[in-house]
């Protein structure tokens, strides 16, 4: 996984439960991400190791089905090594990644990892299980409209600030990726839900909630 940036220092109680790299949106900054590392100017991205509960073959195969020339003007580009799983590759995906279709960027940086999720033209993030999902929560500070899986945490995290899908549902995360390419009002009105998400959730929130799963698992 991509090292995290955590400001672990003392902060009020009501400050934002957010990574600190997600608060740097710079335009000069992402100006600098895109021209230096070649970025398309539309791209889906998304997070993670390549392991089963990720369900980043899913994505793939959601992708891939996608028709080429949709594929090609906005790119699949996955942050993230290899994880303890590494899956195979959905059929297509070897010449995809040739083709530069979908992108394996591997370790980001947290000095650029801010910049590209602003620059992203959507976020998807399908993982079937989740302590959290603090890249949900990440897209959402950096004003992406994001897809997500409806189950576990991720589904609790994002609320009604994004697209929901099942994380086996292939379809269902192409019918998404179609959507938030071709529906600018979807996507602006879940940039903003997503933004306004993102900043509920604070340090005091987090901690009550972490002592009640505490309380609940003594009992």
């Amino acid at each position: 996984m991509v090292s995290l940036c955590y400001e672990l220092t003392l902060r009020p109680a009501g400050a934002p439960l957010y990574p600190c790299r997600t608060l740097f949106r710079a335009p000069a900054q992402r100006g600098r991400v895109r021209e230096v590392d070649a970025r398309p100017a539309r791209y889906c991205q998304s997070i993670g190791t390549l392991e089963p509960r990720k369900k980043l073959a899913t994505l793939l195969r959601a992708f891939l089905s996608l028709p080429l020339e949709r594929q090609r003007d906005c790119p699949l580009l996955v942050v993230g090594i290899a994880g303890w799983g590494d899956e195979s590759l959905p059929e297509g995906a070897a010449r995809a990644l040739e083709e530069g279709r979908v992108r394996r960027l591997g370790y980001v940086s947290d000095r650029d990892l801010p910049a590209l999720y602003a620059n992203a033209t959507l976020f998807a993030y399908v993982s079937r299980y989740e302590g959290f999902g603090m890249p949900v929560i990440e897209a959402m500070a950096a004003g992406v409209p994001v897809i997500t899986a409806d189950q576990t945490a991720t589904r609790e995290v994002a609320g009604d600030a994004a697209l929901k899908v099942g994380a086996d549902d292939a379809e269902a995360i192409r019918d998404a990726l179609i959507r938030l390419q071709d529906d600018t009002a979807l996507a602006q009105r879940l940039r903003e839900a997503g933004r306004r998400r993102a900043r509920s959730y604070t340090w005091q929130k987090s901690a009550g909630a972490l002592e009640a799963s505490f309380l609940a698992a003594m009992r």
